[in-house]
């Protein structure tokens, strides 16, 4: 090509910038988070929670929520992708799999989700 052969591609260093604190920031608080949860999870099972009804507990309310939905999330898709899958591969399958209730409606959903965690607490969360 004409002319191209003075232009090149150089690499410049670049310094430290504010989006590499960011990211460092985002991870340190998401590892934060799990060790919180993990914590809160593998703690004694209460039969009357205290309940703090401080602002500065909301954030931590609020992440126990939203780990507990997540959760739910990813149980509930990796089940879908797996009966989905199920389903398309084996012949004959819909006759015994579509007529199934949803798990949360069997009596064994609720004993499964209770027996899979040896602690008591993400086996409370799974089943609700």
């Amino acid at each position: 090509m004409i002319g191209m052969e003075s232009e090149r591609f150089v690499r410049i260093p670049r310094a430290f910038g504010w989006v590499d604190i960011a990211v460092v920031g985002l991870l340190a608080a998401f590892i934060y988070a799990l060790v919180t949860v993990a914590r809160e999870w593998s703690g004694p099972l209460q039969q009357v929670p205290e309940i703090h009804l401080e602002g500065r507990y909301l954030p931590r309310y609020a992440l126990f929520s939203l780990a507990r939905g997540v959760v739910a999330y990813v149980v509930s898709f990796g089940f879908t992708m797996i009966y989905g899958y199920a389903m398309a591969r084996m012949a004959g399958a819909e006759r015994v799999m579509l007529p199934l209730p949803a798990l949360h409606e069997c009596p064994g959903g609720n004993g499964f989700f209770s027996s899979t965690f040896p602690s008591p607490r993400p086996g409370c969360s799974g089943t609700a």
